[in-house]
């Protein structure tokens, strides 16, 4: 982790592991594993996600992890376990989206069309009563 602050400009190697769904490969309903994917997403950094099968658990992670259960994180080979001291490490160690401007377009651009669709059709009930 203290070489990748030093360092800012190298990317961070990022492996998220998370609960697979019921087929054993997407991405499950698990709230903790998905709050982790956003994070991270949001953030605008690179990073893998792997998912765990909870019924056949893979021999690798059971070396890596041993009786943990996934959300976990690996930041520069160093393994995260815990949800919360997780979620603060990487709003404390990695800095704000790199397209931080686009996204807020892209937001205010949505919002709008949302708006004048919502007001039309409000406008439009109001008027046939």
């Amino acid at each position: 982790m203290a070489s990748w602050l030093r360092n800012p400009s190298k990317e961070p190697e990022i492996e998220l592991f998370v609960k697979a769904g019921l087929d054993g490969q997407n991405i499950g309903n698990c709230p903790f594993c998905q709050s982790l994917f956003m994070v991270l997403w949001l953030k605008g950094v690179r990073f893998n996600v792997t998912t765990v099968d909870m019924t056949r658990k893979p021999d690798e992670l059971k070396d890596l992890a041993p009786g943990i259960n996934p959300p976990f994180l690996v930041f520069n080979k160093e393994l995260k376990t815990d949800f919360l001291k997780i979620e603060d490490f990487l709003e404390q160690t990695l800095s704000p989206p790199k397209y931080l401007h686009s996204l807020f377009c892209s937001l205010i651009q949505f919002l709008s069309k949302f708006l004048s669709k919502f007001l039309c059709s409000v406008y439009l009930e109001v008027e046939t009563l």
